[in-house]
């Protein structure tokens, strides 16, 4: 009498783990926003507490996991951690000035700033599908821009500063990508934030932007903000060293989705129906980019305790 087959489980891969972190730092990343609103510290004072909040704690899980800092941990951050501090200063301000739909969208067009680059620094080369795709998302970003306008809750400067940090983060998301090849995500996180939180210092101070925290809740929002979205970055950057950087640059974009929907649950933003179909717009291009984006190209894993 045959015996009966055991179905062998089949583990995932790191590829197929990377990928899932991906999409989970996007959704814990759609909170971003919305707690900026809810704190009552300027952009640049919130910037710092919690790039200190975010080292302290990824320092100690560091030293949990027996590993210690170094200078060669610091070194390899230096890049990453300075991108970082610069998109934080100039989203977080952002986000206090211009609406949440705005600033979500316009950061969602950084997969386009990437694949303009990432043909020479990785080898992936878009198509042409990709770039018409590109300039139907353009469309939408112009449309959430334009209908901020009659909703009343756009700023000129802010659009600009959330531009800027647009470009930053892509600046960012390169010199995380290079770091991952010698670094553990623990250590880079780490090392990173400490980076951030010594150049935020003075970018605060400066501005005269307060530091201090008065309220309670405060705390609170702080909190959740290294919780969930600092979550966020942590995964992403453990998924770099798996796969091509497009593929969580890409992922990148439903986040305008997810904010864009909490501004109008939690903080009462108003929307009007040329924004939501900007959004839809934006998002479903982009979308349809990831349908037809091959990942290319193997990403050679790199050593990592995590």
């Amino acid at each position: 009498m045959p015996q009966p087959v055991a179905l062998a489980s089949k583990r995932p891969s790191r590829t197929q783990i990377a990928v899932g972190c991906s999409a989970f730092a996007v959704l814990v990343q759609s909170c971003g926003p919305v707690i900026i609103r809810k704190t009552e510290l300027g952009g640049l004072g919130l910037g710092f507490n919690r790039c200190w909040m975010g080292a302290l704690f990824t320092v100690g899980l560091l030293y949990l996991k027996g590993e210690r800092m170094s200078w060669r941990i610091l070194r390899h951050s230096a890049l990453g951690g300075l991108t970082f501090a610069l998109n934080i200063a100039t989203f977080f301000v952002a986000v206090k000035r211009t609406s949440i739909a705005n600033a979500s969208v316009i950061a969602a067009m950084q997969p386009l700033c990437l694949m303009l680059i990432v043909n020479r620094l990785f080898g992936e080369r878009p198509r042409a599908a990709h770039w018409v795709y590109s300039a139907v998302a353009m469309v939408g970003v112009v449309l959430v821009v334009r209908g901020s306008t009659n909703a009343k809750t756009g700023d000129p400067f802010g659009d600009f500063l959330a531009f800027l940090a647009m470009l930053l983060f892509c600046a960012y998301f390169l010199a995380s990508k290079k770091a991952r090849k010698t670094l553990s995500t623990f250590e880079y996180q780490t090392g990173l934030l400490i980076v951030s939180a010594v150049v935020m210092l003075p970018l605060a101070l400066l501005s005269g932007s307060s530091i201090r925290v008065h309220r309670g809740i405060d705390w609170f929002w702080l909190s959740m903000m290294v919780l969930l979205p600092g979550s966020g970055h942590l995964l992403t950057n453990y998924a770099l060293a798996y796969i091509p950087l497009i593929v969580p640059a890409v992922m990148n974009l439903f986040v305008p989705a997810g904010s864009t929907l909490l501004a109008w649950l939690l903080v009462d933003e108003r929307l009007v129906a040329v924004q939501v179909g900007g959004v839809v717009v934006t998002v479903g291009a982009l979308a349809l980019m990831i349908a037809t984006t091959n990942p290319g190209g193997r990403v050679k894993p790199v050593p990592d305790s995590t």
